[in-house]
């Protein structure tokens, strides 16, 4: 069965934990051009592996689960900010 992305692209229905361990065996290199895939933009340069990867896992979830509202967001945005001592 495949089913539409938000990106348009048709993907077979695998499972979420799948996806994400293929991701997990990516190099840089390969999330780079994951990254690419799934934003339709080059990955910027300054990202890691890791935040490429979470990233990545977060925009896989959030298309098969849903995102955030804006609320949520702006509270956790504002939570990490004072974290930080931004």
């Amino acid at each position: 069965m495949q089913r539409k992305r938000r990106n348009g692209h048709a993907s077979t229905k695998i499972s979420l934990e799948h996806e994400i361990a293929y991701l997990r065996d990516l190099d840089l290199k390969g999330l780079r051009a994951h990254w690419q895939s799934v934003f339709q933009r080059p990955a910027p340069t300054h990202l890691t592996r890791h935040l490429l990867f979470s990233v990545i896992a977060y925009r896989l979830q959030a298309d098969r689960f849903g995102d955030l509202d804006r609320e949520t967001s702006r509270c956790w945005i504002e939570r990490l900010l004072k974290k930080l001592d931004l």
